[in-house]
């Protein structure tokens, strides 16, 4: 177990890594009263295919998701909810495009709770009838995320920026894929995907580090790495389609605008750069900016969101809104965000702002583990935002803000039907 990051509390990162390739970082932190244990696999939304001794086999679209389901099934019944709650813990999961995440938090039994995260995660148990009744429940979740106006822009938006990224495909699935998917379908995608090398496990909090690392090298030890093998994507810079109006039933139409921004590396001066832009986004959209200033005043748009979503080599700043003006606040928008400047006061003010949110982290341990989750992932090394915050001065910040392309940008609009 080797240290490799210590946090600015002086709270230390160690890293254990088998000889297989699981990667285990351990952030103990006794001045916390529970401990958060997070397994993540990565298999998403986008993996619909995969090759197997140099043969590409395709799956049906939202077979990661279904997989996170049906895990949670025990071949002697137990429900595995109950479990963790009886012995102080909750439990959860959740898939995103690009990995499945189980994870508890407790506040007792930490090693029992544990044990039984690894063991129902590693011991797939997946019978006919009971697969079928999960796509039954899953049919019915589509049904529900699928009369949702916010999912019925991302998606339809998703699909206008990507060309052949699978991205663009829901996490979720398609219905007549989802209606697909067999035991036998499941059994082959845990039997590849989830192996050691193609596992993070990260745990954080009020724990024993040595007895749970045992206790995870005892599971994972005797197990094989496969090489996983993804179809590689060739995606344009450009978007398939730059806007879209589509039929929904909000009374005030809502509108998501996307920029999407390429990425050819992910290393310290990307991320960097990225830094740059989230400054250059609080600048221009954060709660002291003047057109939050002025959209106080005018109301413009109502429940805005600004932000940086980085997944796979794809870059996308989302803005998103409601608004019966919603031509005018986009276009406001998107001629802000092109002026590439923020006064050199606003880039220090915001810098404070960004350091000062960083701080909080080290006393929370599910916004802990999703930050060395995202910087392992992406990076594969944890980073440390505040000193680079503290490094960059203004003249460096509006270098890298024009490292980025921001020619190439769509939105959708969903409004009810005869609305302006």
């Amino acid at each position: 177990m080797k240290k490799i990051f210590e946090f600015h509390d002086k709270l230390p990162c160690y890293l254990e890594e088998l000889d297989n390739g699981l990667k285990v970082y351990l952030i103990p932190n006794q001045k916390r009263s529970t401990a958060s244990a997070n397994i993540f696999v990565g298999l998403g939304g986008m993996d619909n295919g995969y090759y197997r001794d140099d043969k590409f086999i395709k799956v049906p679209t939202g077979i990661a998701h279904f997989l996170e389901h049906q895990l949670f099934k025990q071949e002697d019944g137990e429900d595995i909810f109950a479990f963790f709650d009886r012995n102080g813990a909750s439990a959860n999961a959740n898939t995103s495009h690009t990995r499945t995440r189980y994870y508890f938090t407790s506040s007792m039994n930490f090693l029992k709770n544990l044990n039984k995260l690894l063991s129902y995660v590693n011991e797939p148990y997946f019978e006919v009838n009971s697969v079928k009744r999960e796509s039954e429940i899953i049919l019915e979740e589509y049904q529900m995320y699928m009369d949702s106006s916010s999912e019925k822009i991302f998606n339809h938006l998703m699909k206008n920026v990507f060309h052949n990224h699978p991205l663009k495909i829901d996490v979720i699935g398609k219905k007549n894929d989802i209606k697909k998917i067999t035991a036998d379908n499941l059994y082959n995608m845990h039997n590849y995907f989830y192996s050691p090398n193609n596992t993070i496990i990260i745990l954080a909090g009020n724990f024993d580090a040595e007895s749970s690392l045992e206790l995870i090298k005892n599971i994972y030890q005797n197990q094989k790495p496969i090489e996983i093998k993804r179809p590689q994507f060739l995606e344009p810079e450009s978007v398939v389609k730059t806007r879209a109006i589509i039929e929904g039933d909000n009374k005030v139409p809502k509108f998501m605008l996307f920029y999407k921004i390429p990425v050819v590396k992910k290393d310290l001066e990307f991320y960097k750069n990225l830094i740059a832009l989230n400054i250059y986004n609080l600048g221009l959209f954060g709660k002291t900016s003047e057109f939050q200033v002025e959209n106080k005043i005018k109301h413009l748009i109502k429940n805005d969101i600004f932000d940086t979503w980085l997944v796979d080599n794809q870059l996308l700043w989302y803005i998103e809104g409601e608004s019966s003006q919603y031509m005018l606040a986009i276009n406001k928008i998107k001629k802000l965000i092109t002026t590439r400047t923020i006064s050199e006061e606003t880039f220090e003010r915001m810098k404070k702002i960004m350091i000062a949110s960083y701080y909080p982290l080290v006393d929370k341990n599910a916004a802990l583990v999703n930050n060395v989750y995202y910087y392992v992932s992406e990076y594969g090394t944890i980073f440390d935002p505040i000193a680079i915050l503290n490094a960059m001065d203004y003249q460096e910040f509006l270098k890298r803000i024009n490292t980025f392309n921001l020619n190439n940008s769509s939105y959708v609009v969903s409004k009810a039907k005869n609305k302006i």
